[in-house]
C-alpha cells in the first residue's frame, strides 16, 4: 500500500488536468489472483519474463467527464460539428455545452506483460464486459531499464 498526492491529466482538449490531492495505490499480489491498483486479475501464465492474465477494472473515464461538469475548464463542445469547428461554418457557443453524463463500465480482457534486462513491454486487450457502453479499451507500453 503507498499514498501520495499529485494531479491527472486531463485527456481533453484545452482542458486543465484534474487535481488529485491524496492518491492510494493498493496491491496484493497471490499465488495466481491478484489486486494491482483497481485492476483484478487472474494470471493464466507466468514465467521469469512473461506474465500472461485475464483482467478487469472499472473504466475511468467517466471520471473526466464529472470533473468537467464540476468545474471551470473552459471546454468547449460542439454538439453539430466535427471535432474542431470551423469558425466559418460551426459559430462558437457562448456558454460550453455539457457532455453527456457517462455511465460506469467494467473492461475485461488480456493483459501481456513482457520484462527483461532491457525494460518491460505491457500490452492489454480490453473490452467493455459489462456491455455498458459496448467499446474497447487497447493499451501498449513500453519501458527502458534504467
Amino acid at each position: 500500500m503507498a499514498a501520495g498526492y499529485g494531479r491527472r491529466s486531463n485527456p481533453l482538449v484545452n482542458s486543465d488536468d484534474i487535481p488529485l490531492y491524496a492518491l492510494l495505490n493498493i496491491a496484493w499480489f497471490g499465488d495466481w489472483l491478484f489486486f494491482d491498483n483497481g485492476d483484478l486479475g487472474l494470471t493464466l501464465h507466468e514465467t521469469d519474463t512473461l506474465s500472461v492474465n485475464l483482467i478487469a477494472h472499472v473504466n475511468n473515464e467517466r471520471g473526466v467527464f464529472e470533473w468537467f461538469n464540476n468545474s471551470k475548464t473552459g471546454v468547449q463542445f460542439f454538439p453539430n460539428s466535427s471535432f474542431s469547428p470551423s469558425p466559418e461554418t460551426d459559430p462558437v457557443p457562448e456558454q460550453p455545452v455539457k457532455p453527456p453524463k457517462r455511465k460506469f463500465a467494467v473492461n475485461g480482457g488480456l493483459e501481456i506483460i513482457y520484462a527483461d534486462d532491457w525494460g518491460d513491454f505491457q500490452l492489454q486487450l480490453l473490452s467493455d464486459i459489462s456491455a455498458t457502453h459496448k467499446g474497447m479499451e487497447n493499451r501498449a507500453r513500453q519501458g527502458v531499464a534504467g
